[in-house]
């Protein structure tokens, strides 16, 4: 009933693509952080080493690239 609905759950960037095709009038709004910021931030609640949270991280930033010249509508 919403005229605007914002969801932003961090894994969504690698989901953009389906997104759109879910809601083809979807914006994306990318709002990047440096990889250690988010490494330290999840390192509170993950067993994960940090070495592995950047490398997720970069994974999954590079696939946003690739994805983002097929979004219709992307700011970040």
């Amino acid at each position: 009933e919403k005229e605007y609905l914002i969801e932003k759950s961090p894994p969504n960037l690698v989901r953009t693509l389906f997104l759109q095709q879910m809601f083809p009038n979807s914006y994306f709004i990318t709002i990047i952080r440096h990889p250690i910021a988010t490494s330290l931030a999840t390192k509170k609640w993950s067993k994960t080493s940090h070495y592995s949270l950047i490398n997720h991280w970069l994974i999954c930033h590079k696939q946003y690239l690739t994805d983002k010249s097929n979004l219709t509508n992307s700011l970040d």
